[in-house]
């Protein structure tokens, strides 16, 4: 697993952790801004949308309104 979330609904509170040199290390802890995966190209999501249903919603529409990625050259 090259990435990892620790999502903490008690404090909204994420924290992204990567692999770097074969031992996992903080990339990010925070209850706001944006998140931005590794593992999963061209993936973000505002940290709120993980806590709040109309932020979800919101996030989510912008997610499945975007143009389908171009061709990859062969």
């Amino acid at each position: 697993v090259t990435e990892y979330w620790l999502v903490d609904p008690d404090t909204a509170t994420v924290e992204q952790y990567v692999l770097r040199e074969g031992q996992y290390a903080l990339l990010m802890k925070s209850q706001t801004g944006l998140l931005n995966a590794l593992a999963v190209k061209s993936f973000s999501i505002p940290v709120r949308a993980i806590f709040d249903a109309g932020e979800n919603l919101a996030a989510l529409s912008q997610i499945v309104s975007l143009p389908p990625p171009l061709p990859h050259p062969q």
